[in-house]
């Protein structure tokens, strides 16, 4: 661990949930920890094509804004 941090600290993640155990890194957050807002919290579509998340791209005290990441897993179609 670089720094002291977690595994997959500050990222978004997806685990495959078929049994393989695999994880996919789908972004960092570049979150500065400030207040309750500026955490990042992440939410997945409910067919797991997208995760939504939101960060203050590192700026302590900055504007918080929402991003959208489209996750695609080998062997599987991409949606459009």
């Amino acid at each position: 661990m670089a720094g002291g941090e977690a595994p997959f600290y500050q990222e978004v993640v997806a685990p495959r949930i078929d049994g393989s155990g695999e994880i996919r890194r789908i972004v960092q957050t570049r979150s500065a920890k400030y207040d309750y807002w500026s955490e990042a919290r992440a939410s997945p579509s409910p067919d797991g094509s997208q995760v939504i998340w939101s960060s203050n791209w590192h700026q302590v005290g900055g504007p918080v804004a929402d991003y959208v990441a489209r996750v695609s897993w080998p062997g599987t179609a991409a949606r459009k």
